[in-house]
């Protein structure tokens, strides 16, 4: 059964995140996605969600929202100068009308640990498109 999306969080490395209307989502494509489940000793457990393939269109109009440091700081960097200056996009939050939290890690190339060489993020008139692949083995 199809669910109604309420909103996307988009978390950064630096622990910087923007929270996304429905509006603005124009396409989401989360792909091979896979898990992880951990049990600790108290016999509490975590489940970790991560995928292989990401791509998000947003709508252009997206450019006005505050970043969560924006909102924090005087000098925070906005949306768009986030996406221009880093490549660090980690997970993807997704929340529906039920309040109901889906939380994907994303594909990060191992060669730097501040910045993802397999993200490309391309701005168009009237849409920001990012993707994020993991190469093909």
């Amino acid at each position: 059964m199809d669910k109604e999306l309420k909103y996307i969080s988009i978390i950064f490395e630096n622990c910087n995140s923007i929270h996304i209307p429905a509006k603005y989502v124009d396409y989401l494509f989360l792909d091979e996605i896979r898990y992880s489940l951990a049990i600790g000793l108290s016999g509490q457990y975590s489940k970790h969600y991560w995928c292989k393939i990401a791509c998000l269109e947003l709508n252009k109009n997206v450019l006005d929202i505050k970043t969560h440091h924006q909102l924090l700081f005087e000098d925070g960097e906005s949306f768009k100068q986030h996406l221009l200056e880093y490549h660090d996009v980690t997970h993807i939050e997704i929340v529906d009308l039920e309040d109901k939290k889906e939380y994907i890690g994303i594909p990060w190339c191992p060669d730097d640990e501040y910045s993802n060489s397999w993200e490309k993020t391309t701005f168009y008139d009237d849409l920001i498109k990012i993707e994020i692949r993991e190469p093909m083995k």
